[in-house]
């Protein structure tokens, strides 16, 4: 078993829960600690005191389940999940008991259990993955008691316990992953609405099976990544793959170090992280893209001598994925990611051109 590179943590905390990594000037790590989040350097390593943390009555925080960084507008989106029908919007460089800028939430919104925001920076628009059956579409700025710009709900979309999802503008298609019943991905053209039927459905087997929670897009390498829950495992698939493909490929087995692994990304350094919600000691773990079965990890990190929960959502700025203004396997926009940009697939040259 490797060593890890390095360890961090949060003196005096209780509960990580999520992650997130500013990529610009000054890179930072955002966790989720219970009702707090944490902001440590880059290079931490060890237990560690955080630069600063966004905590008390005022920021309204629940338990942080997923955030997601925007580094275009340096903001922080946060949700909290089962029983918390609100998102909220913090600045990066935010600090101590801070109102947050934004927050979605009310009766109009029709949100009931807020489980992930999936950023569209090109249409300016966020999607919210409610585990109430649904998936909302919101202005990116929207504030307060709004309705969704529109709702995908219904009998027909197969929606039930959405958890997690992720938004490929290249193709223009949304994957939600659903953990009720039978396991499922499915895959909605990115402007659908209401009772909209899925492109396809991809079923998820094999023992153990359940509990899809990490889910992406490699663009790079055209495959859809599945983190499963229940089978303590990471999943490739062909990224059109449908009904019961059999996956290109699997992490799984003890070394992997995987324990009801959670929400996942990769990096533009081609490292898949993912978080730990279970297992005797909480922690985010690292893979090579390619790795395959039972291998150990290529870096750990742990929350050291505290008291510690799940560790559950992680994001990062450094992912390739072009909806949130990133590089895709390298490539860079010209003058820095905004709303009028586009990013497209070269079939031809099999590598992507940003504009």
């Amino acid at each position: 078993m490797r060593v890890p590179r390095r360890h961090f943590a949060a003196l005096g905390s209780a509960v990580l829960c999520a992650l997130a990594l500013d990529a610009s000037a000054a890179a930072e790590i955002f966790v989720g600690s219970d009702t707090e989040i944490l902001v440590f350097a880059d290079d931490a390593s060890g237990d560690v005191v955080p630069l600063r943390k966004i905590s008390g009555v005022l920021t309204e925080l629940p338990a942080v389940f997923t955030m997601a960084a925007d580094r275009v507008h340096r903001e922080l989106w946060v949700s909290g999940c089962l029983g918390v029908p609100a998102i909220l919007v913090f600045g990066m460089d935010d600090e101590g008991d801070v109102t947050p800028r934004r927050r979605i939430t009310g009766a109009s919104t029709g949100l009931v259990n807020a489980c992930a925001t999936i950023l569209d920076l090109v249409h300016d628009e966020v999607y919210v993955v409610d585990a109430a059956g649904a998936v909302r579409v919101f202005p990116r700025l929207a504030d307060g008691d709004v309705a969704p710009t529109r709702t995908i709900t219904g009998a027909l979309t197969g929606l039930a316990l959405p958890t997690m999802g992720f938004l490929d503008l290249v193709h223009d298609e949304l994957y939600v992953a659903a953990s009720s019943g039978t396991a499922r991905v499915r895959v909605f053209a990115r402007t659908a609405a209401d009772n909209a039927a899925p492109l396809r459905t991809l079923s998820l087997t094999g023992a153990g099976t359940g509990n899809p929670r990490g889910l992406l897009v490699d663009l790079a390498n055209d495959e859809l990544i599945v983190v499963d829950l229940g089978r303590n495992a990471v999943r490739f698939y062909s990224r059109t793959a449908s009904g019961t493909a059999t996956w290109l490929r699997e992490i799984r087995g003890g070394s992997t170090l995987l324990s009801a692994p959670h929400q996942a990304v990769l990096t533009d350094g081609d490292e898949l992280l993912i978080g730990n919600e279970g297992g005797t000691d909480e922690n985010f773990v690292g893979h090579a893209r390619t790795a395959v079965g039972n291998v150990a990890p290529t870096r750990v990190v742990t929350a050291i001598g505290n008291a510690f929960g799940p560790f559950t959502g992680i994001a990062t700025d450094r992912a390739k994925n072009c909806s949130e203004g990133n590089s895709v396997d390298g490539c860079l926009f010209r003058d820095n990611f905004e709303a009028g940009d586009s990013c497209y697939w070269s079939v031809t040259v099999g590598a992507p051109d940003c504009l």
